[in-house]
């Protein structure tokens, strides 16, 4: 049996494994090169074959050479540019340790200087949407002063990985060398994946999940044994349970959580087994209980004073910037505390407090998670001073960490420290890919998703689908926050109805939370607060938030390619949200559950003439890309007293009475003026539509009547709705 300890997994994704010498399959031998013309030594035309490249600054060269006659020389003068060579990996090992590595000889570089970056694809493709969000890119290596030395980065492919990008690039200026480049898998390939449902259980949960996967994609004969689990404090074991049949490959476990202390280390670990006993592969994860923070309450809604609190976030808002953000109902501003003495932070505390705003307090100072060795003494320090602050929402400990090579050790470091420290604020962190949520959701108390659709994803489904990833893991835990694109993003600017469809997306999916980026991003020439957008982030302040986070009661919802319909039902109104899901024009008929007692009030995202609504039938023309919200609200009016007599809204026009009589019995409504009838209505139908006449004066009621063989004729309690004067 082989011990392993894995340096990095996906994006150093730090577990501990361990498993018999079972070979790889043939498509994935160990110490085998897997890059193609890793020497430079075949051109096509003035680059290396196999090579992509960026821009004139790479070039192949033989004047400095490490292997062969040919190297790859990046010459750049422009810092801006970070010019690269790349190569796509096809059929890469899930699961698999890969060590990439280069001569490198660097000469007068400024700026970082030469890196290694990693991309990972759910396929061979590599395209934005088959990115998986794990991207590594190595620390800066040292400068070699014309000398050549060898240079390595290794990372464990994810777990649905199959195909990688890999760059050797120079970011800054100056002049480097790449020669006799490698990638090869450093070891032997696991059989099997274990995942746990939570690093980071609450004490009000009951039970935890673990899953064993079968690696399929390089041992596709190995789905069938057993495994046994173990849960453990130390060397002491808590529980264990062994002999779980894998089918198709998987396996799943269900432990309780009763005898886990909180603010404590657990280990759990998985041994799979053959057929016939024999140890196949064994996997051990860390995991935790602690309280929930006080601030967060089990419906993932945020309190202050025990009184609900509703977030809507500014990033990169300037001091100056504090006393508009009400204006867009920004109400927790992104701030730094790290380099500034304790009452510089109380200082800049109060100035948040005083603009009536709260602060998420960062704590990834150089772009490092806060749990980061160079991090945690001011982690600690900072949490510390400001825990008992009333201006402090939350701590923000890394931002998109798997884009920025985080280790998930850094990311537990970094949950424990603050949650040891500080019982009552949550951690927060934004995750930026879906295909990350999975790992990154559990180091964090809210999870936070930025879907900047850009130039790569459609802004009418992007945002839906990711908030739908994330609600789908964790959204039953834990809060769901987004972060919305209010800057050009890769060329891309949404337009007014594109961002407000964004907006409603990913309330329909259940977020608890919004915000924009970035106040410090220019537009036009003009910053957030200046910009067109501004209006819009205004309007929904003032038109849409207060029903957006009043969240309901789902009714009925249609979900098609070009429009998205859905009522939801809000104490004694309704909500109703309609998106197009395109950028053209169309009317669509919805036939809703509404009945005719229904009227319709506008929010926002349409004109009145655009709108009809006919015994529950909405008609409704969008605009390309638009985004409505409509009220609807019963005009019933339960008859004022036991008599059945109403005499409240009464007025000419058209108006329904429902029928409430049952059975055999018969109901009547009968209109007078003081004492003397005016208009007698028979019921026959369960909504029946009448005429009320012109009145004069206000001496007039209208009073409900049943009538069957038993008691003969009686006063009742009817239904009205006024449809039209």
């Amino acid at each position: 049996m082989k011990k392993v300890t894995a340096i990095l997994l996906c994006v150093l994704i730090c577990i501990s494994f361990c498993f018999s010498s079972v070979a790889s399959g043939e498509e994935y031998p160990v110490l085998t090169e897997v890059f193609t013309n890793a020497s430079f030594e075949t051109a096509n035309g003035n680059y290396p074959l196999n090579w992509g490249f960026s821009g004139s600054a790479v070039s192949m060269t033989s004047e400095n050479v490490k292997d062969g006659n040919i190297s790859v020389k990046i010459d750049n003068e422009n810092s801006a540019e970070n010019p690269y060579v790349r190569q796509v990996v096809s059929n890469v090992a899930p699961g698999a340790l890969y060590t990439i590595s280069a001569w490198l000889n660097t000469q007068s570089v400024r700026g970082k200087g030469a890196v290694i970056k990693i991309e990972y694809y759910s396929n061979n493709e590599a395209t934005p949407g088959n990115n998986l969000g794990f991207d590594i890119t190595s620390d800066p290596f040292p400068q070699t002063n014309g000398e050549w030395q060898r240079v390595e980065l290794t990372a464990r492919a994810p777990e649905n990985c199959h195909g990688m990008r890999v760059f050797f690039r120079l970011l800054g200026a100056g002049t480097i060398y790449y020669d006799a480049v490698s990638c090869k898998i450093k070891e032997t390939v696991p059989t099997h994946f274990l995942t746990t449902d939570a690093v980071f259980y609450y004490s009000d949960m009951s039970a935890g999940k673990a899953t064993v996967r079968t690696n399929t994609t390089v041992y596709p004969d190995m789905n069938t044994g057993t495994v046994d689990f173990v849960l453990k404090n130390g060397n002491s074991i808590i529980r264990s349970s062994g002999g779980h049949a894998l089918t198709d490959g998987e396996v799943q476990y269900t432990f309780p959580l009763t005898n886990m202390k909180t603010k404590t280390e657990y280990q759990l670990s998985a041994t799979v087994k053959s057929s016939t006993g024999t140890v196949l592969y064994t996997q051990t994860e860390k995991i935790y209980k602690y309280d929930r923070p006080k601030a967060l309450a089990n419906d993932g809604i945020y309190r202050i004073d025990n009184q609900p609190f509703y977030p809507i976030f500014g990033y990169h808002v300037a001091t100056s910037q504090y006393s508009s953000c009400s204006e867009a109902g920004v109400n927790v501003v992104q701030t730094w505390l790290y380099n500034s003495n304790p009452e510089q932070i109380k200082k800049s505390l109060d100035r948040i407090a005083s603009n009536r705003l709260y602060a998420l307090v960062a704590l990834y100072v150089g772009g490092h998670a806060a749990g980061h060795s160079s991090n945690i003494e001011n982690t600690k320090t900072i949490v510390n001073l400001v825990k008992d602050h009333p201006a402090v929402f939350a701590y923000a400990i890394q931002d998109e960490p798997f884009l920025h090579s985080t280790s998930t050790e850094d990311l537990r470091n970094s949950y424990k420290i603050i949650r040891d420290i500080d019982d009552v604020h949550p951690v927060y962190m934004v995750d930026r890919y879906p295909d990350t949520y999975h790992v990154g959701g559990k180091y964090t108390d809210i999870l936070c998703i930025d879907p900047y659709p850009g130039n790569s994803f459609d802004p009418h489904t992007y945002v839906a689908d990711a908030v739908n990833t994330a609600s789908a893991l964790f959204g039953s835990i834990k809060p769901i926050y987004v972060i919305l694109q209010a800057y050009q993003y890769r060329g891309y600017w949404p337009t007014e109805n594109e961002f407000r469809n964004m907006q409603q997306q990913a309330f329909l999916e259940g977020a608890k939370g919004i915000g924009y980026y970035a106040f410090d991003e220019s537009y036009n020439g003009s910053l957030l607060p200046q910009n067109e957008r501004w209006s819009t982030l205004k309007n929904f302040y003032q038109k849409e938030a207060l029903y957006n986070f009043a969240g309901g009661t789902i009714i009925e919802e249609t979900n098609l390619e070009s429009y998205r319909y859905r009522l939801t039902q809000q104490n004694e109104k309704y909500l109703i949200t309609i998106l197009n899901k395109d950028r053209t024009d169309k009317t669509v008929t919805i036939h809703t559950s509404l009945s005719s007692a229904y009227s319709l009030g506008i929010i926002s995202g349409i004109d009145q003439n655009d709108l009809s609504f006919q015994n529950g039938t909405l008609t409704i023309k969008l605009a390309p890309s638009a985004a409505v919200l409509l009220t609807a609200e019963n005009n019933a009016i339960a008859f004022t007293n036991g008599a059945g007599i109403l005499n409240e809204k009464l007025t000419s026009g058209k108006m329904v009475i429902k029928n409430t009589a049952s059975g055999s019995s018969k109901a009547f409504a009968a209109l007078y003026k003081g004492n003397s009838l005016v208009k007698f209505y028979a019921l026959d139908k369960v909504e029946n539509t009448v005429t009320i006449p012109q009145l004069s004066g206000e001496d007039y009621k209208l009073k409900g009547f049943v009538w069957n063989s038993y008691s003969g004729l009686q006063p009742v309690s009817l239904k009205c709705a006024i449809l039209e004067k």
